[in-house]
């Protein structure tokens, strides 16, 4: 723990902590001061903060939905709490931004523009995690591709529809492709 501040009101007591991972935490405790002095460190620790349950949840949804585990509703659920891409921003790989009512993952660090928008990124930066909860990966020209399988294709993920394909991208072969 980085900092503390106890305040007494009427019940009890009110304390403001910054966390050693940064995070800012505040809350109640009607105990005897002693005793909250006592196991303060530990008390503290087990609080989450706002910011920590936010996390927590994109982290568990999203973890959830790259494995292919998690219903559109829980994944619409924990879009509610993923930031708004924004322009001259540094993001790290793994960061989870909306943009345009989609959700990207970030592949890689990188300082965004907007010549790195994730809705025209090339699939270099930006991983599209499309309605279905399913990661497709780039598009290989060598790839024999199966009915029903997927690829990102210029920052967009297809899926299949005829029987199977090999060598014709999604923007050579319009016809046997569907957007998804």
């Amino acid at each position: 723990m980085k900092n503390i501040k106890i305040f007494r009101k009427e019940g009890g007591f009110y304390f403001e902590a910054l966390k050693d991972n940064g995070f800012y935490v505040r809350g109640d405790f009607k105990n005897d001061i002693a005793v909250f002095l006592e196991n303060v460190s530990k008390f503290i620790e087990s609080v989450e903060s706002k910011e920590e349950v936010k996390k927590r949840i994109i982290d568990n949804h999203f973890k959830k939905a790259l494995d292919g585990d998690v219903s559109l509703d829980d994944l619409k659920e924990a879009v509610l709490f993923v930031s708004k891409w924004s322009v001259n921003k540094d993001y790290k790989s793994g960061d989870l931004v909306s943009y345009g009512g989609r959700i990207y993952k970030a592949l890689k660090d990188n300082k965004s523009s907007y010549e790195t928008l994730p809705a025209i990124d090339d699939g270099s930066l930006w991983q599209k995690l499309d309605a279905d909860n399913k990661k497709y990966e780039l598009y290989n020209h060598e790839k024999r591709y199966k009915k029903g399988e997927g690829c990102s294709f210029n920052g967009k993920n297809y899926q299949l529809i005829v029987d199977s394909l090999e060598g014709e991208s999604p923007f050579a072969s319009p016809a046997s492709w569907k957007e998804v």
